[in-house]
């Protein structure tokens, strides 16, 4: 499954070069969803998961 990623939660937000923790994005419904890095590396691994982001046009 293919999904767009909107956000993401970093351990320090403060910080550019932390860790991120968690990401995010809404499904066809509008609700919002939320997965940790761990379960999304998961997912990603088991080919669940296809994740990218899209900014000007383009997706990563």
């Amino acid at each position: 499954m293919r999904i767009e990623v909107f956000c993401i939660s970093k351990t320090n937000k403060e910080s550019r070069h932390e860790a991120i923790s968690h990401i995010g994005g809404k499904n066809a419904d509008g609700s919002r969803w939320k997965i940790s890095e761990k379960d999304a590396i998961k997912g990603i691994e088991t080919g669940k998961w296809n994740f990218y982001v899209a900014g000007d046009g383009q997706t990563c």
